[in-house]
């Protein structure tokens, strides 16, 4: 039987600061290409409460 490894590795621990929301990702493709850490995304939840839910669960 064969057996993979896989290592991940973030930049920093995902956080809430300043009623902004951080979220880390430990490598992956962006538009440009591989990325070490890929900017998961930008911009403003129009209905955060929906969005709040699903973190919690």
């Amino acid at each position: 039987m064969t057996h993979a490894v896989q290592a991940y590795s973030h930049a920093g621990p995902s956080a809430l600061a300043g009623g902004r929301l951080g979220l880390s990702t430990s490598g992956g493709t962006a538009s440009s290409g591989p990325q070490t850490h890929p900017l998961l995304l930008s911009g403003r939840l129009a209905q955060p409460a929906p969005a709040a839910v699903e973190v919690d669960a």
